[in-house]
């Protein structure tokens, strides 16, 4: 490990840019210390989607509760920075975290390392049973958490950066970013998707132009594209001569992603939760008014995040 200047806000982005990969930045020391870094960093100010999961009133960011940050579930952003002293709930923290974009930066603002076990997390509260107190939570979650930390800070090859108060410590310039994926790009619609996206576009249009109904299972992890790519292939599918095609989620708020790339793809915006193109259209219907009106379609599509 080195200990140099560390990274900017704004050399990290451009550097997860460049690779089209998502890095995570942890900022560690008191919080007031943590709020003053990032106001002197810069970098994050022209940072068009973003984020901050804090309990804090920043009139000049958005900002969103813990308590609902699963709500997110769905967008894409460009940055994320989750406030830890709000609250380090295991559930909230994996939702934002499958929201950046490639190319995006997940912040994370918690107590020094050293010093992070003994704080009493607010969401302990919600944990605790009479007689119990949130002091006595026995913090297996922070404790694995930091372990894998320490190890990937340790590792030569390892990609988290950590700014901690005090001290400065930053990893290799060559580090492996630390959520990876395919930078290859071939597909008609966008040379910036990545291949496995690619992949699934191609097998979706395969089935919906298909002479056997047969149902398509997509299965992968947060933030790999899925609804990017289901976006992409309905409006190619609508460019090919398909009139009607359904989308269905559990709520219209998770398919910001999916209209958005849709209506990139066919230069247009969303109305009334419809594209339409001509004659065509996308439409969003929800799952009990289709078990109810059964409309028919060339294509159903089914976004369960």
């Amino acid at each position: 490990m080195q200990i140099n200047k560390p990274h900017t806000i704004r050399e990290l982005r451009q550097q997860a840019q460049q690779a089209n990969h998502r890095y995570l930045l942890l900022v560690c020391g008191e919080r007031d210390w943590c709020y003053r870094y990032m106001d002197t960093q810069g970098g994050f100010a022209d940072i068009e989607t973003q984020v901050w999961v804090t309990d804090l009133a920043l009139t000049d960011r958005h900002c969103i509760a813990v308590s609902k940050a699963q709500q997110l579930l769905g967008n894409e952003v460009d940055l994320v920075v989750y406030d830890a002293y709000a609250g380090f709930n295991p559930d909230a923290f994996g939702a934002v975290s499958g929201i950046v974009r490639g190319g995006g930066l997940l912040v994370l603002l918690a107590p020094q390392l050293s010093d992070w076990p003994d704080y009493i997390d607010p969401d302990y509260q919600s944990l605790c049973i009479h007689p119990f107190k949130p002091e006595q939570i026995s913090r297996r979650f922070l404790t694995r958490f930091l372990s894998l930390v320490r190890e990937e800070i340790n590792n030569e090859e390892g990609a988290i950066r950590l700014i901690q108060q005090g001290d400065v410590f930053e990893k290799q310039e060559d580090a492996s970013p630390a959520f990876k994926s395919s930078s290859d790009a071939s597909y008609a619609i966008s040379d910036t998707l990545f291949q496995d996206q690619q992949q699934l576009i191609a097998q979706i249009i395969k089935v919906a132009t298909g002479h056997r109904r047969r149902p398509l299972v997509i299965t992968a992890d947060r933030g790999r594209g899925k609804s990017a790519a289901l976006g992409y292939a309905a409006a190619e599918l609508l460019k090919q001569g398909k009139q009607h095609i359904i989308i269905t989620a559990p709520r219209v708020e998770a398919l910001v992603s999916f209209f958005r790339h849709a209506g990139l793809a066919l230069n247009l915006s969303r109305k009334r939760n419809t594209l339409q193109l001509g004659d065509s259209l996308i439409q969003f219907i929800p799952p009990d008014e289709l078990l109810r009106s059964t409309p028919s379609a060339d294509l159903l599509m089914v976004d369960e995040a």
